[in-house]
């Protein structure tokens, strides 16, 4: 009886996972007019049309931004302009809505410095004909001889204000937090804080962050703190008063590439590109603790056959976390994963596992959610052309 039930559990436990399909949406083209190369997650609209970037392609090679209907297809609403100094190039963070519907987000390029260790913020809004501008904030560019490197996405604040976070920089920071104020029907940029360019400072953001209730902000550093490994950050509302919450050590993660998520409980949830007993990454809690710090568990380890090199996390409804690996899963491709609460402790299951041909290879940028509980994504590479996919994973 003991054999039979255990077998029975396990194939009801395959028959649950096997109930995940994945379907590509839409396979990316280096043909000139359509964008290839994705390096960011995607955003709904509010009738549940895709939107998202592509780090080349387009007539000029530079990005675009483009959209998928609800109804199928694919529109190319905008490319990105060829001139860096007048716009922005090469798109790399998941865009954001306001509340008239105009995208916000940023590129690696574009700016005073164009290619080389520049940037831009932009605005996309649409025009009566019903296609899309790209507008580059005219006083907001990165690259300067004391200013920000490459940005990072963009959040907006209760008040309607965009913060992000960039990543490096020259003379005066590893990095910065800043926060882009609308005033007069332009956007003016703040650095709220510098990062320290020294071994036990935090250094190098290069994640979105987030806010509390009461207008906190917090995210992650690549490197710096003790170990140089990392550290988690808060940023609080008044005063811009910095103070680190923790700093990564290696064994329990390092290098953490994503900004954190928040439970209903205020706990922290994240994950390291590295460090782990494997060495692969892993998804971390912050809890807060009676001595007024923070507080970490491990909640799952990588080792590449289950994933590997974790990215941005994501709740579902039901409370389970959602991500991707760019690496590892059964063909070294990379996966999309779900970690399931049981017990005090977290299970991970392998939602799917990309193939490379034919199939997505090396997913990037965070998930998102349908009304319906579908799951969409991209891939950076992979797909019919080899150059990357949006993808959906239907329970």
């Amino acid at each position: 009886m003991k054999t039979f039930l255990t077998t029975l559990f396990l194939f009801l436990c395959s028959l649950t996972l096997s109930a995940q399909t994945e379907t590509i949406l839409h396979s990316f083209v280096n043909n000139g007019t359509d964008g290839y190369t994705p390096q960011a997650g995607l955003v709904f609209d509010s009738s549940e049309n895709l939107y998202g970037t592509t780090y080349y392609g387009g007539t000029n090679n530079t990005g675009t931004i483009y959209e998928l209907p609800a109804t199928g297809g694919e529109i190319i609403p905008a490319d990105f302009p060829a001139n860096g100094a007048n716009g922005s190039l090469y798109p790399n963070s998941a865009m954001i809505f306001d509340a008239e519907g105009n995208l916000y987000g940023t590129s690696a390029g574009g700016g005073l410095l164009e290619t080389n260790y520049g940037g831009t913020d932009f605005e996309v809004s649409r025009l009566p004909n019903g296609t899309f501008a790209i507008k580059r904030f005219s006083n907001d560019l990165f690259g300067g001889e004391n200013d920000l490197g490459t940005p990072a996405g963009l959040i907006f604040d209760s008040a309607g204000n965009l913060w992000g976070t960039a990543l490096g920089g020259f003379a005066r920071s590893s990095g910065t937090v800043y926060e882009l104020v609308k005033t007069g029907g332009s956007w003016e940029r703040f650095v709220r804080y510098y990062f320290p360019e020294n071994e036990t400072g935090q250094s190098n953001p290069n994640a979105d962050l987030i806010f509390d209730a009461s207008g906190n902000v917090y995210g992650t550093t690549m490197t710096g703190g003790a170990g140089h490994k990392g550290t988690v950050y808060k940023l609080a509302e008044q005063y811009y008063t910095f103070s680190n919450l923790f700093t990564f050590s290696g064994k329990d993660g390092a290098s953490p590439n994503s900004g954190v998520i928040f439970d209903a409980s205020g706990n922290f949830y994240g994950s390291t590109t590295a460090g782990g007993s494997a060495g692969k990454g892993n998804v971390y809690e912050l809890t807060p603790n009676e001595s007024g710090g923070w507080t970490e568990k491990v909640l799952f380890t990588f080792n590449g056959s289950n994933g590997q090199t974790p990215g941005a996390l994501t709740f579902d409804t039901n409370g389970n976390i959602w991500g991707t690996t760019s690496l590892g899963g059964a063909n070294g491709a990379g996966t999309v994963f779900e970690l399931t609460p049981s017990g005090g402790s977290w299970t991970e299951g392998v939602i799917h596992s990309f193939g490379g041909s034919g199939d997505g290879a090396t997913p990037v940028g965070n998930l998102v959610f349908d009304s319906l509980g579908n799951v969409y994504g991209v891939t950076s590479a992979g797909g019919a052309n080899g150059v990357g996919t949006v993808f959906e994973v239907t329970p």
